[in-house]
């Protein structure tokens, strides 16, 4: 799983492929000379001697995967104590931003836009601003550090409700810290994974606090160094008496097994769904494609779907699941987010024509 975050983002991060002096090695992804000065800084921490970088700079070319296994293997890099690395060990800010003040980890990637654009998500954002009123109830799954969670608890006031669903430790924390910040008294955090049933599964935090879920590793070694979470249904989280308006859900490939676990709340409920959707994600860790996906997510044929692609663009696609794939695969580097409403809500999501 560390080879995937360091392989992605390695090619994510190079904006150009630099010449090179020799016939590039066969395979998926070649090595550039930016990716190699990038290996240089992501794992060893440091930037290259000219003495090393007239050496290295002439694996540009190679597969990608094999330069990134030389710094893995090197002996500067088995001598870093890289068990130790944690987001709670790093310095951490506060952001103002119009009404809300946000504590930050000053290595977030995440929600690192909120430092300089002092925005974040803002089509998600335009969805959750529009869509809630006083004394809705919204559920953030996947709150993270909580950002929509104290947006959504100052639209919907002291007289509605907002559960933030979060499994991560660290996250719980800064949930808290946020809450706390912006003196919100209608917040309740639910410290749970979501799924279609109770257990217990493992939190892959290679990637920071944004990580994914996945099964508990059959090695006993490994279970041991693992961050380990316990799911539940959100049929089983949330009284069934508390009518649910909106609902956020962004838990990197997890949302299929999440909407099993949801099925009854949908149906009784009705409420507008703000999903994440990858294709990547999606099969990586629920196992199914982003079509399989869409269906369970339009099971219940009071729903339609429409595409966020800016908080201007919000794209109708009713009830056609080819359309979402097709603009996903136009547009999507990786992930999109979609919105999913009845009829009589459509109004609030200010659709275009």
């Amino acid at each position: 799983m560390v080879m995937q975050r360091l392989l992605g983002l390695l090619k994510e991060s190079s904006a150009k492929v630099l010449p090179v002096s020799h016939e590039p090695a066969a395979g998926p992804y070649i090595a550039t000379e930016d990716d190699i000065f990038k290996c240089f800084r992501l794992l060893l921490g440091r930037s290259p001697s000219p003495k090393e970088w007239h050496g290295h700079r002439l694996s540009a070319g190679q597969q990608l995967q094999v330069v990134v296994n030389k710094f893995l293997s090197s002996a500067e890099f088995k001598a870093k104590d890289t068990s130790s690395l944690s987001m709670a060990d790093t310095a951490h800010e506060i952001i103002e931003l119009d009404e809300l003040s946000i504590c930050i980890s000053s290595i977030d990637e995440v929600c690192g836009l909120l430092r300089t654009a002092k925005t974040y998500e803002p089509g998600v954002t335009a969805v959750i601003d529009r869509v809630l009123t006083p004394g809705m109830t919204f559920v953030d799954i996947g709150a993270n550090i909580g950002y929509f969670t104290v947006l959504a608890s100052k639209k919907v006031t002291d007289t509605g409700k907002v559960f933030a669903i979060e499994p991560y430790p660290y996250n719980i924390k800064l949930i808290q810290k946020n809450i706390a910040l912006n003196q919100c008294n209608n917040v309740e955090i639910l410290p749970f994974a979501l799924s279609k049933s109770k257990g217990f599964l493992s939190y892959d935090d290679s990637a920071g606090n944004s990580g994914n879920v996945g099964d508990l590793d059959s090695d006993f070694a490994n279970l041991l160094k693992s961050t380990v979470v316990y799911c539940m249904p959100l049929d089983h989280l949330i009284d069934p008496a508390v009518k649910i308006d909106l609902i956020k859900m962004d838990i990197e490939g997890a949302e299929y097994l999440a909407l099993q676990g949801m099925q009854r709340t949908l149906n009784e409920h009705t409420p507008i769904i703000i999903s994440e959707i990858s294709d990547e994600f999606l099969k990586r860790v629920s196992c199914v494609s982003l079509p399989q996906y869409l269906e369970l997510l339009l099971e219940c044929e009071k729903y339609n779907i429409a595409v966020i692609k800016t908080p201007e663009q919000i794209i109708p696609c009713g009830r056609d699941i080819q359309k979402v794939v097709d603009i996903y695969t136009e547009y999507a580097s990786m992930c999109m987010d979609v919105v999913v409403y009845t009829d009589d809500k459509k109004d609030l999501l200010r659709l275009n024509s």
